[in-house]
């Protein structure tokens, strides 16, 4: 059995959150959002809590950046999905 690294090179299975909101949120209310789960993200006492759940944080990226990736994720997994033949039952 080969690992997921050996048979689609680059791919790594990791966990991630976002905090989505509906297409129309007014662009002042996202990034109001953003800095501030930033500010909460990166507070000494909520990098030990995740740290202590196993997660690790940067804080948040910018929403473009999040965007971004959200989007690079789809395309990479709708890929796999299709190119190892994956059927919903």
């Amino acid at each position: 059995m080969q690992s997921i690294s050996e048979t689609f090179p680059g791919v790594e299975l990791t966990g991630w959150f976002v905090i989505a909101a509906p297409a129309d949120t007014p662009a002042d209310i996202v990034t109001r959002l953003n800095q501030e789960m930033d500010k909460v993200l990166k507070t000494p006492e909520m990098v030990q809590k995740l740290a202590d759940l196993g997660f690790y944080t940067e804080g948040a990226e910018t929403p473009q950046a999040t965007s971004a990736f959200v989007k690079a994720q789809y395309e990479l997994w709708a890929k796999i999905v299709r190119d190892i033949g994956l059927q919903p039952e």
